[in-house]
């Protein structure tokens, strides 16, 4: 049986260890930086031909 040592009497490479040990995985997570689905009727802030002034 190991003995109980507290995690913040651990060495820095047994710290490590621990944590790997205790971290799950992210492949089953879609990333924030995805782009969304774009919706083709939402507002478009921009102008649709920036350098074109209209005729007067």
């Amino acid at each position: 049986m190991k003995k109980f040592i507290p995690y913040e009497k651990l060495n820095k490479k047994a710290r490590r260890a621990l944590d790997l040990q205790q971290r799950g995985s992210w492949e089953g997570v879609r990333h924030a930086t995805v782009p969304a689905e774009a919706d083709k009727r939402a507002y478009k802030r921009h102008p649709k031909h920036k350098g074109q002034l209209p005729d007067e």
